[in-house]
């Protein structure tokens, strides 16, 4: 959960990788789920404890 808050971001990414993802979620037709999904992740972060990803090609 820390990828969504600035300092977490930092931490994990990188400057120059931070500025790229939020260069990227602040363009028009991503702006509106970026800012949903730091909303979502700053109110019930501290609720979720991971994120299990599981794929299958």
């Amino acid at each position: 959960m820390s990828l969504m808050s600035p300092i977490g971001m930092l931490r994990d990414e990188g400057c120059w990788n931070t500025s790229k993802i939020v260069f990227n979620g602040m363009k028009k037709e991503n702006r509106t789920r970026f800012k949903q999904m730091m909303r979502f992740f700053n109110k019930s972060g501290k609720e979720l404890d991971y994120i299990a990803v599981s794929s299958r090609k």
